[in-house]
């Protein structure tokens, strides 16, 4: 079949002019192939891509997911999803995520609802069940977009609570487990924290009891995301910052051990690790950092000793 050639090339080549047909799934591993490896479909492939991807509303559920939660490790799963919305296979995919394309937001959103999403996919780690509640979070801002006179601008009240069937429906279609898609459903329903509510000790108690303390790091990470996609610059506002650190330090009163700024899960995509007892060793040797120099822990500045100690071999 001239694979090898096709690799010298960077070319992506369906084996045979029926293959998307008998296997749409294929579309979808295309797809992560071509932006994980860098590669180009050739023009037949590409068109077949758009011709079969309808099949794909028929394809097995469990294979559809693996795909997709590959695709969303990447390290800029956007691109991805943007040629999936390209070919036609997104609304078999993710129809959710298709509905909120040109939905215009507010003065506080630069962009429409669907490139908001995929912005705060990209700036996530690599965890796909946390970057697939960054494409689900705003699936209900089409159906209570409001236009307040109060305001003078539109808002989305209670879109965090109206977008459970819609993501319900996308983890039944895509088999999750129990455990992901309760998960993946809290993520989502409390994924508007706001500072000026978490003042006191008392409001922290209160939110940290309703959110669960399973999910509340990566409900920070996912909020400060969230707020960071909207700046030009790629940061979290201040306040946001500050109520984190906040939180941060609650937890550690609390529980008696330092409350780092960042998790396993970032360290495994600072460093490049898989899960294991690597990780762990990261997460001590942070954690006695903290102690010594507690000033230090703020995402960023945790991110970066973390660069410059793999770096240095320490």
């Amino acid at each position: 079949l001239h694979g090898a050639a096709d690799l010298d090339a960077r070319t992506l080549r369906a084996c045979s002019p029926d293959a998307l047909r008998v296997d749409p799934v294929r579309i979808l591993r295309g797809v992560r192939l071509c932006h994980h490896l860098e590669l180009r479909p050739t023009a037949e492939t590409e068109a077949a891509m758009g011709r079969d991807s309808p099949a794909l509303a028929a394809g097995a559920a469990e294979r559809i997911r693996d795909e997709l939660l590959r695709l969303l490790a990447l390290p800029e799963p956007s691109s991805a999803i943007q040629a999936l919305r390209g070919c036609g296979a997104l609304a078999a995919v993710l129809p959710e995520l298709l509905r909120t394309v040109a939905v215009a937001q507010n003065r506080h959103h630069p962009d429409d609802v669907f490139r908001h999403s995929l912005r705060v996919c990209d700036a996530l780690p690599e965890v796909p069940l946390l970057r697939l509640a960054a494409l689900l979070h705003d699936v209900a801002k089409p159906e209570t977009k409001r236009f307040s006179d109060r305001h003078g601008d539109f808002s989305f009240w209670r879109h965090e609570t109206r977008a459970r069937p819609h993501v319900e429906r996308a983890a039944e279609r895509l088999r999750l487990s129990g455990h992901d898609r309760s998960r993946l459903v809290r993520l989502i329903r409390h994924h508007l924290l706001f500072p000026d509510r978490l003042e006191s000790d008392a409001a922290l108690r209160r939110m940290i009891v309703r959110v669960g303390r399973d999910i509340l790091d990566d409900l920070l990470v996912f909020r400060r995301a969230d707020l960071a996609s909207r700046s030009e610059d790629g940061a979290p506002p201040p306040e946001w910052r500050a109520v984190e650190a906040r939180i941060r330090a609650f937890q550690t009163r609390r529980s008696g051990q330092v409350a780092l700024a960042i998790g396993g899960r970032e360290i495994m995509h600072e460093l490049g690790l898989s899960e294991g007892r690597e990780v762990g060793r990261w997460l001590a040797r942070l954690r006695r950092r903290v102690l010594q120099h507690p000033e230090e822990n703020h995402p960023e500045r945790l991110r970066a000793w973390l660069r410059e100690a793999a770096r240095q071999g320490d």
